[in-house]
């Protein structure tokens, strides 16, 4: 079973890893997201945007999911976006090396909104469906 290590920043800001791997994770409100820019500067990853506090029971709460090669200019186009005001939390998923590549976001990518979906949790706001197969 694989240990996730947690590391609380005294900003709220959120940093977990998988102990023995490279994947990394990083959560953190809409408004911190310039603190982080050169932190995810040039990094390829995951990201999901949250309308709510994902730990509230908001039944209205919806997240957007996303994939991109350089993560801090395609957050910060989603900032600017007024149709994508909604959102006020960010989870990015990326590696400490930077390796993941276009299969691997484009999968991971694919299965978060599979999963999400599924769940019935929240709203899923990506207007098309990123293209893998299902898997069942």
């Amino acid at each position: 079973m694989a240990t996730v290590e947690l590391f609380y920043r005294e900003n709220g800001i959120v940093e977990g890893t998988i102990k023995g791997s490279t994947i990394k994770t990083i959560r953190f409100k809409r408004e911190q997201q310039k603190e982080l820019i050169e932190q995810i500067k040039q990094i390829t990853g995951v990201y999901m945007l949250f309308s709510t506090d994902i730990n509230n029971d908001d039944e209205n709460k919806c997240v957007y999911i996303g994939k991109a090669t350089e993560l801090s200019k395609r957050l910060g186009q989603h900032d600017k976006n007024k149709e994508k005001d909604y959102w006020n939390e960010t989870i990015v998923f990326t590696t400490t090396d930077n390796s993941f590549g276009d299969t691997e976001i484009r999968y991971l990518e694919s299965r978060f909104v599979e999963i999400v979906k599924d769940a019935g949790r929240c709203i899923c706001k990506n207007g098309n469906e990123p293209n893998i197969r299902k898997s069942k």
